[in-house]
Formats: structure tokens, C-alpha cells, sequence
């Protein structure tokens, strides 16, 4: 990908050299006048570095835009001083004066340049264009992982290090969390939660009666804009997207219910993200109402319920090919895949139209937001696009000029010609890999003793950039990243994959709770008229009416509570036995260990925490003064005797500080 490139910083300096500093293989320089730093970046990644151009004269100003790889260094070097830049001209009153005449040329050169991609919503395509590099990793991560544990031995000094990174989301008094990558939890919570397809009064109970009691601090909403209605295909989850307005009208319910719920989780201190579609509208379909109401002229472009016209979307069409992924960043981002139909985000007019989409959400008061497809948007036009959102609603109980917190789905498993480190420098990005990984040591492809190095050492983001996860709802279907993901479907190692997640400090955490699917393209439980048909609630905490409701596993549920206890600990007395037992705690707050060998776990470990009875949560729950579980018996040096049968019911044990453990 073509990025910020050389900048010849001075103008007395750019005189007094003939050499342009061209890169290989270029010669021309195009003076775009009058126009503004952010849309210049935006211009060179989507049209100047592909065609050629050799650099930027910007009045008074001389940019050799050079289009070639740099070290990160230099390229923040050069996006600071752009911005400085910028910052003068505003001062200068530029801005106000040239407005009207760069969004005239700028929309003019998008409308015949600007030919991006869109999203992995169809799920079959995502899989053929990412099964080949999927499986290559597979393949790179064994051989790297073999070759990590055969060099290092368990070296503590990478343990300590990682702990480090993984310490910094959390210690706010050390490190300052960025713009869009703090996403305001309520004090003493972590978690988020994926109530995939719940409907908007559901989930306002869900965030009174369970996730707040619980200590979950967010949930993932399903697109809460209108979408087309796909009864051909018996509605669906993928019809969710498929947008035909910014409306907020959708089976999960309308914009006052949306409302009503977001306030209801907010007033329990469960944050709110919002699943956002603003990469593509629909596909070309037979049917042709959405969800509110809308239609729409699928061969004309026309959208009248935004309104969007021919002249918003890229054109003319092309389609990405499987093999683009591996070579060529223009096409997966300026073309189609399966025909989704794809707006042009380089404009004026879409790009207001998506601000005021997101903010009137913000005004509702979400925390933030998921971007679908955010791989086939130019990180230059996501950039403006984050920068015109307002800061979080006070009203809802966040802090005064608090920014939005976004996560971007950028699937990116290596071997690919667009990498997440484009969009890391703008907001989180979901961290498929994580998974992945976890997915592999916990069924038995990796051991789990090389987990003692777990975060950047194996090839993820830093802590503070990722959002984690070992399921989501595209690769638990064997799309987007899938194949060999662990899922519901697979419950005792699935359960212990989880389990590390949350008890160990790396990323922002997210749960995956499900509806049961045979079918990978089956919508949720649903009546004839295709309402969607609530979940029940058992006896026993558990959900019916055919929802899986993962959150609600005690084994799940009860791990978020001891990531709650954790805090801000990093990990400490690491142990192993060389193969699949492993244990470690979290400072002096909580204590966990896993067994997934074919042979007994029976060891005296240190638990570093306070002598006492503590009730295991993965087993059982406290009960008064008891517990319905194992009761672990620490000593007053901290040690204890741990048992976890080869063929228990779970393949872990925790204990913790906490009320939920601590009797």
C-alpha cells in the first residue's frame, strides 16, 4: 500500500535542491491546489500512488509525496509535520475560504477514480479469498511456535516484558490510552459480550437483570440500521448486512426501543458498541423493501432512503479477484466483492452522511463502535470520518470530552498486501490471530506451556491496539478468518479457550453469545411473520427457545468476574510441567490452572493468595458460606494443593479474591 511518503519539509530547503527524490519508476508531480492535509493523504493511497505520480506541490508548499515503503519513524515524522502544517493554515483562514471549490474537485476525482472494496459479509467469498492464507499460517505459526519454545526455554525476561505491554491498557497513571482505543468501561469491569441478533428490549433486561450483576462492562449490538428483507434465503443473519437506509428500524426493533435499551444498559454501567455497516449498501436482489420500509433502484444505484445516488458509490465496477489479497491494496479496496454495491467514502457527501449516521448514535449514547469491512475503507478516509465524530454524551456517564471507541475488522493472518499496522495508528482492531492461536493450543495442536510468552511474542497486536476474541459471529461459520475456530459447538476446550482469555491481561476482551445454527446461513430463532422469537430463561440460568447464550455458562460468566478482580495485575508464578498443565497467577488477586493432558493434574502451587477456603468458580459457585464446587484450601505461604482430573467435566480451576471465590 502507497502511504505518507517523503516530505520536504521546508520550502527554502526544496529550492535549494534540483533532485525531486522521485521514487523508482516515477516523474511527475501534481500541484493539487488549495486542497486539505487529510485529503491529500486519502488522494495518495487511493489514487496518486496507483497511478504513478511522482509527488504533491500544495501551495506554498512543496510535498514529495514519494510512493515507496518507509520506516513507521518517518512516517509518523511526516504525518505530524502535515498536521502542523495544517494547524497553520487554519490559522490562517484558509479552510473557510476553500471549502466549496476542494469539495468540487475532490468529488469530481472520486467519482471516477475512488473504486474501492467492500466487506467480508458474504461469507463464502470471505472464505475462498482467505482460505489458502488461513491454512499457510496455520502451517508458519506450528514451525514458529516449535521454534519459539525450542530457543527460549521458557525465558522469563520475554514473560516480564509481555506482562509489561499487557499491564499497559489498564495503568492509566503510566500510559495514556489513546483516541478510539479506550472504550470506558464502568469502574471495575472488562468484558465485552456479543448479544448477536437480540432484539432491543431483550437486551435492556439482559443488562439489568444478568451483565450487570455479572460484571460484563459491554455489549456488541447487532446493525441497528434499516436492512433489505431476504425472504428468498428465509431471512438470514447476513441480511442484517445489507443496509437501505441510516434508519434505525430493524427486527431487533425501532429507534425509540433502541434508545430506551441504550439508556437502560448505560444507567447499569453496560456500555454499548454498535455493530456499523458504512462500507457498502446492499447487493442486487429480486426482493426490494427493507426492513422500515424503503426501496430501493438496485440497477441505478439509488437509495432513497439515505438518499444515495450513482454518483456516492465507486464506479466504474470492478470485482475483487481472490488473488488481490495477495498483491494489489487498490483493488480490495476500490472494488466489489460479490456485488455488494460500494460507496465512495473519498466524498463529502458520503462521508457526511456516514458522521451524521454515527453521531446521531453517539447523541443516543453508545460508547462506540465495530467497523465491518474496515480492510476494504482507505485508512486516509476512515481518519476523517473518526475525526468529525462528537465525544461521548455525559448524560450516559462518560467522562467530559471522552472520544468513541472503535474496533476495526481487519482480518489479517499474514501473507496479505494490507496489514492492520494501516489502521492500528487510528483506532483498535480486532485481533484475529488471538483466536486463531488459542483455538490450536487448546486442542491439542500447540502445547500449552509455550503460552507463558502469550502477546506480541507470538506475532499480535500490543495490548492496547487488539480486541480479542476466540469466536465471532463470521468465523464461528467457518468464514472470515474461520476453520478450526473453537465455537459452542465444541464446549469443554471451547470453555478453557475462553477461560485464558479472560484470565489473562492481554486486549480488550470479547464473548460470543450465540443462537444454535446447523445451517451456516440460518438467521436467528424466529415465528412465520420472521419476528425474532426471544430467549427464554431456565431454571438454571441458561438460555431456551434456541439460543445458546455462552455468557450465561457458569464456567464463562464466572471468569469474568475474576478478570473484574484481577485488575490491573500483570502474571506471576508461572508454572508447567513441560507439556499441558500449566498455572499462573494474577498479582496477589487470583490464581488459575488448566490440565489438558490425558493424565491427572496433582500438584502443590503456589497461589499467591491470602491463607483460606476459596471456592472454585469453574466447578461450582459460592453457596452461603460453602460451594457447590471444589473447595481449594490455601496455606499461609500461599501454596495449595491443586487437582484437575484428565477427565473432568472442565479442564480448569480458578480461585480469587473475590466475593464470588473468596469464603
Amino acid at each position: 500500500m502507497f502511504r505518507f511518503i517523503l516530505l520536504l519539509t521546508a520550502v527554502a530547503s526544496c529550492f535549494a535542491y534540483k533532485d525531486p527524490q522521485f521514487a523508482s519508476g516515477r516523474t511527475t508531480m501534481v500541484h493539487l491546489f488549495e486542497w486539505k492535509w487529510d485529503d491529500i493523504a486519502a488522494e495518495c493511497e487511493r489514487f496518486l500512488g496507483p497511478k504513478g505520480f511522482g509527488g504533491i506541490q500544495k501551495k506554498k508548499n512543496i510535498l514529495a509525496h514519494l510512493f515507496g515503503k518507509l520506516e513507521d519513524k518517518i512516517a509518523a515524522k511526516c504525518k505530524k509535520l502535515l498536521q502542523k502544517g495544517n494547524q497553520e493554515q487554519h490559522q490562517k483562514g484558509d479552510q473557510a475560504n476553500d471549502q466549496k471549490g476542494k469539495q468540487e474537485n475532490h468529488q469530481k476525482d472520486n467519482q471516477q477514480q475512488h473504486l474501492k472494496g467492500d466487506q467480508a459479509n458474504d461469507q463464502k467469498g470471505k472464505q475462498e479469498n482467505h482460505q489458502k492464507d488461513n491454512q499457510q499460517q496455520h502451517l508458519k505459526g506450528d514451525q514458529e511456535n516449535d521454534q519459539k519454545g525450542n530457543q527460549q526455554q521458557h525465558l522469563i525476561g520475554d514473560q516480564e516484558n509481555d506482562q509489561k505491554g499487557n499491564q499497559e491498557l489498564h495503568q492509566n497513571k503510566t500510559v495514556e490510552i489513546k483516541p478510539h482505543k479506550n472504550p470506558h468501561f464502568a469502574k471495575g469491569r472488562t468484558a465485552i459480550v456479543n448479544l448477536f441478533e437480540w432484539k432491543w428490549n431483550d437486551t435492556a433486561e439482559e443488562c439489568e437483570r444478568f451483565l450487570a450483576p455479572r460484571g460484563f462492562g459491554g455489549v456488541q449490538i447487532s446493525p441497528p440500521n434499516e436492512n433489505l428483507v431476504i425472504w428468498s434465503r428465509n431471512r438470514p443473519w447476513w441480511e442484517r448486512y445489507q443496509p437501505m437506509s441510516y434508519r434505525l428500524v430493524t427486527r431487533s426493533g425501532n429507534e425509540q426501543q433502541f434508545a430506551n435499551m441504550v439508556r437502560r444498559c448505560n444507567n447499569v454501567g453496560v456500555r454499548i458498541y454498535v455493530d456499523a455497516i458504512i462500507n457498502h449498501m446492499t447487493g442486487t436482489w429480486n426482493e426490494n423493501v427493507g426492513t422500515g420500509g424503503s426501496t430501493a433502484n438496485f440497477g441505478n444505484w439509488d437509495y432513497p432512503g439515505v438518499p444515495y445516488s450513482r454518483n456516492d458509490f465507486n464506479w466504474p465496477q470492478c470485482e475483487i479477484q481472490g488473488s488481490d489479497y495477495g498483491n494489489n491494496a487498490e483493488r480490495v479496496r476500490n472494488c466489489e466483492l460479490s456485488g455488494l454495491k460500494d460507496l465512495n467514502q473519498g466524498t463529502e457527501y458520503v462521508r457526511n452522511m456516514i458522521v451524521n449516521y454515527m453521531n446521531h448514535l453517539i447523541d443516543l449514547g453508545v460508547a462506540g463502535f465495530r467497523i465491518d469491512a474496515a480492510k476494504h475503507m482507505w485508512p486516509g478516509d476512515l481518519r476523517v470520518i473518526y475525526d468529525r465524530l462528537r465525544n461521548l454524551d455525559p448524560s450516559h456517564g462518560f467522562a467530559s470530552g471522552a472520544r468513541p471507541y472503535i474496533y476495526q475488522e481487519v482480518i489479517d493472518l499474514g501473507g496479505e498486501v494490507i496489514s492492520r499496522d494501516e489502521y492500528t495508528p487510528l483506532a483498535a482492531v480486532t485481533e484475529f490471530k488471538f483466536g486463531m492461536e488459542l483455538s490450536r493450543a487448546f486442542t491439542s495442536g500447540n502445547q500449552l506451556r509455550w503460552l507463558i510468552n502469550w502477546g506480541p511474542s507470538w506475532g499480535l497486536l500490543v495490548s492496547g491496539d487488539a480486541l480479542t476474541f476466540i469466536d465471532n459471529h463470521d468465523n464461528q461459520r467457518g468464514h472470515g478468518a474461520g476453520g478450526n475456530i473453537l465455537t459452542y459447538k465444541q464446549s469443554r476446550p471451547y470453555k478453557a479457550a475462553i477461560a485464558f482469555m479472560l484470565a489473562h491481561p492481554y486486549g480488550v476482551p470479547q464473548l460470543m453469545s450465540s443462537f444454535d445454527f446447523h445451517d451456516t446461513e440460518a438467521g436467528p430463532p424466529m415465528d412465520s411473520s420472521g419476528n425474532i422469537v426471544s430467549p427464554s430463561i431456565n431454571s438454571d440460568n441458561t438460555c431456551g427457545n434456541g439460543w445458546i447464550c455462552e455468557h450465561r455458562w457458569r464456567q464463562i460468566f464466572q471468569m469474568v468476574a475474576f478478570r473484574n478482580v484481577a485488575g490491573s495485575t500483570g502474571i506471576n508464578d508461572w508454572w508447567d510441567n513441560g507439556s499441558n498443565q500449566i498455572a499462573f497467577c494474577r498479582g496477589g488477586q487470583a490464581f488459575i490452572a488448566f490440565n489438558n493432558d490425558n493424565w491427572d493434574l496433582n500438584q502443590t502451587l503456589q497461589t499467591c493468595l491470602p491463607a483460606g477456603n476459596y471456592c472454585d468458580v469453574i466447578s461450582g459457585e459460592k453457596q452461603g458460606s460453602g460451594c457447590s464446587g471444589k473447595v481449594v484450601t490455601v496455606g499461609s505461604d500461599g501454596r495449595a494443593h491443586i487437582s484437575i482430573g484428565a477427565n473432568e467435566y472442565d479442564m480448569m480451576l480458578a480461585i480469587h479474591q473475590g466475593s464470588e471465590s473468596r469464603l
